[in-house]
C-alpha cells in the first residue's frame, strides 16, 4: 500500500464547505477535534447541510478572523474501495471562493465516529504504553521515598541509641544529667554544659592563653636540686620562662643560674640580684634560644 493509498487527497468539489461563527473562546477554537467543542460546531454546521449533520464525516479548522471554516464528506463516500485503507482523509485543495490561507492538514475528516480501526488501535495502544509508563514512574518514584524513609529510620535509631549510651555515661552523671529522664531534659543539660566548655574556651584563646606545660617542666628538670631556695614567683610561656627566689647567697644565685642554662632550646639572661637582708633575691629571665629558632 503506498503512501497515497494511506492518505488520500480529495477535490474541494467532493466536500460540503461553510464558514461559521460559533461562540467559542479562543482556547476551545484552537482544539476543533475535542469532543465539546466538535458537538458545539456540528450543530453551527447543521444548517448549511443538505442532509443530516450524523450523515456527514465533517472537520474544523480555525480562520484567522475567529471565524471556523466547516468541511463535510458525505458519509456515503466512505464507502469507495478506493478509500477502504486510508488513514487520514482530507481535502487536496481548498474551495475556490476561500480567500486565505488554510492548513488542510487539519480538515482529516476520519476522526470520532468515522475514525479507522487502525488508528483507533494504535492511540489505544499509545494511551496504554504512558499509562504504563507513568505506573512504573510512580512505583519508582515510591520506592525511591521508601528507601529515603528508611534511611530516616535507621539514621533516627542510631540517633537514639547514641543518646541512650551518652546520659547512661559518667561524663554525663557529672554534669548532672539523670539516665532516667527523657532525651529533651537530658538534651538541654548537654548543650548548657557544651556551651559552658565553649564560652571557657574562647575565653582562654581571647586573652592569649596557651599550654606552657612543656617549658615548665624543661625548666623544672634543671633544678638543682640540693640548693636551698624559697621560690617567690615561677611564669611559664611558650615565649619566656622567670623566675624569682630568695637564696641565702649571691654564689647560690650563681649557682642556679649555670643549672638553668643547660635547659635545653633556652637561653639565659643576665640574673638580677639584690641583697635582701641576709640572704639574695634572684631574678632570671629565660628566653628561647637563638639557636633553636633557626
Amino acid at each position: 500500500m503506498t503512501l497515497q493509498d494511506r492518505h488520500p487527497r480529495l477535490h474541494a468539489e467532493r466536500f460540503f464547505w461553510a464558514v461559521l461563527a460559533p461562540k467559542l473562546p479562543a482556547h476551545a477554537l484552537r482544539r476543533t477535534d475535542a469532543a465539546a467543542t466538535r458537538v458545539i460546531l456540528d450543530e453551527a454546521f447543521a444548517p448549511h447541510l443538505p442532509v443530516e449533520v450524523t450523515m456527514v464525516a465533517p472537520a474544523y479548522t480555525p480562520l484567522s478572523d475567529g471565524t471556523v471554516l466547516a468541511c463535510g464528506l458525505p458519509a456515503s463516500s466512505l464507502g469507495d474501495p478506493a478509500l477502504a485503507g486510508a488513514v487520514t482523509l482530507a481535502p487536496g485543495t481548498p474551495p475556490i471562493w476561500l480567500d486565505r490561507p488554510i492548513d488542510l492538514e487539519r480538515l482529516n475528516v476520519l476522526t470520532g465516529a468515522h475514525e479507522p480501526g487502525v488508528v483507533t488501535i494504535a492511540r489505544r495502544l499509545r494511551s496504554t504504553t504512558l499509562t504504563a509508563a507513568a505506573t512504573v514512574l510512580a512505583l519508582g518514584v515510591g520506592v525511591g521515598f521508601e528507601r529515603r524513609t528508611a534511611a530516616a529510620r535507621a539514621d533516627a535509631d542510631t540517633a537514639n541509641a547514641a543518646m541512650v549510651r551518652l546520659t547512661g555515661s559518667p561524663t554525663a552523671a557529672s554534669v548532672g544529667v539523670d539516665p532516667s529522664a527523657d532525651f529533651g531534659s537530658a538534651d538541654l543539660i548537654i548543650d548548657r554544659e557544651l556551651t559552658r566548655l565553649r564560652a571557657a574556651r574562647g575565653t582562654r584563646a581571647s586573652v592569649g592563653l596557651t599550654d606552657a606545660s612543656d617549658s615548665l617542666a624543661a625548666l623544672l628538670a634543671h633544678w638543682p636540686r640540693n640548693l636551698r631556695a624559697q621560690v617567690q614567683t615561677v611564669s611559664a610561656t611558650p615565649n619566656q620562662l622567670t623566675v624569682g627566689a630568695l637564696l641565702p647567697a649571691h654564689a647560690d644565685a650563681e649557682d642556679l643560674s649555670a643549672a638553668l642554662t643547660a635547659t635545653v632550646g633556652w637561653d639565659v639572661g643576665q640574673p638580677q640580684i639584690n641583697t635582701v637582708g641576709k640572704g639574695v633575691q634572684v631574678q632570671l629571665t629565660l628566653k628561647p634560644s637563638a639557636k633553636e629558632g633557626r
